[in-house]
């Protein structure tokens, strides 16, 4: 986001992105036109179910179908760039990889000392850089500090503030390496280009959701638009948990899962009353339903059921600008408001 503001800052008064989506059951593009003291306008957007055929891996299916999509950005997403800037050429490109090639998680740190220490730049890059994220044959795409408690209590501005006790909240984003590889090098031969950024896609909703709700400081936040549920827990305003849910079982269905992820939330805060739900999988419904059977609904301390708010492209109209003929995708709203330029 800083880099736009950079290039906005310098005279130029409009970027516009490819955006890429992927993840097991979907592959989508977009393209989004920023201009200055403006809603981004989504100018072209696309989505592709990715069928998997007999004997076909998962990412060999994803692979092929982002083929496709490729070449329809090119021949029906160009001419709808140029028909609002002028030029079919777009700036950059964001590739947005989801389950099952990625996951973030959500790590806090502790710090004490017997005397007051300083809050210094060079303890956070300690934290940012740990291993505890670390896994095989992945790579960590993303990690930044998402909050900062000097002797419990948050501190927006910590530097060079002194205190006994530190508590940081660290988001990581782990991308699986070989996926990583052929769809940045799918991507590169689509478009001819190296301009290309890769970003979890899982964070970016959680994070883009929070922020069009920034008012709702503590709330759940289920993302029920990709192949494996992403549940995030927001407390104090910060991103404080974020957890994949299993698949559904035969006789259980979404409950057990969605009870088990919940109840490992719950040993360590309470569930907030306020649940966003972001639909869009075939599951959707059913993930949703879950939530009223008295096995979930038995996690919360409060006798009062938790108010279910069903995220519609509607929350989104004031904020965003549709081209021609663009269908409502609610990925690609989160995504578009998550990359717009900061004043």
């Amino acid at each position: 986001m800083g880099f736009f503001d950079s290039l906005f800052h310098s005279g130029k008064k409009a970027e516009s992105h490819v955006l890429i989506d992927v993840d097991g059951s979907t592959v989508g593009g977009a393209v989004v036109v920023y201009k200055e003291g403006e809603p981004p306008i989504i100018a072209y957007s696309r989505r592709m179910q990715v069928p998997v055929r007999e004997n076909e891996q998962a990412d060999h299916a994803m692979l092929r179908t982002l083929d496709m999509l490729g070449a329809t950005l090119v021949s029906e997403g160009a001419p709808a760039l140029a028909r609002i800037t002028g030029t079919g050429r777009a700036d950059d490109i964001r590739l947005l990889i989801g389950a099952p090639w990625q996951k973030s998680v959500v790590r806090v740190d502790h710090y004490e000392k017997a005397e007051p220490f300083e809050f210094t730049p060079d303890l956070m890059r300690e934290s940012t850089k740990a291993d505890g994220t670390r896994a095989p044959g992945k790579l960590i795409i993303e990690e930044h500090m998402l909050g900062v408690y000097l002797n419990g209590y948050r501190t927006v501005e910590p530097l060079g503030k002194k205190a006994t006790r530190v508590r940081l909240i660290i988001m990581a984003s782990l991308i699986d390496e070989r996926a990583a590889s052929g769809i940045t090098a799918h991507v590169r031969s689509m478009f001819h280009s190296d301009h290309i950024r890769v970003e979890p896609a899982s964070s970016m909703r959680l994070e883009a959701l929070h922020a069009a709700f920034r008012h709702q400081k503590d709330a759940l936040v289920v993302d029920a638009t990709g192949p494996e549920p992403i549940v995030g827990l927001v407390r104090d305003g910060i991103p404080t948990a974020i957890e994949s849910v299993p698949h559904a079982t035969a006789h259980e269905g979404w409950k057990a899962p969605m009870r088990a992820v919940l109840g490992s939330i719950s040993k360590k805060y309470p569930l907030p009353l306020t649940v966003f739900f972001i639909p869009g999988s075939k599951d959707s419904d059913a993930i949703q339903k879950s939530f009223s059977t008295e096995l979930v609904r038995s996690l919360w301390l409060m006798h009062e059921p938790p108010k279910i708010i069903v995220i519609q492209p509607g929350h989104f109209t004031p904020h965003i600008r549709l081209g021609a003929g663009v269908e409502p995708d609610l990925k690609f709203f989160l995504a578009s408001l998550y990359h717009q330029p900061r004043a």
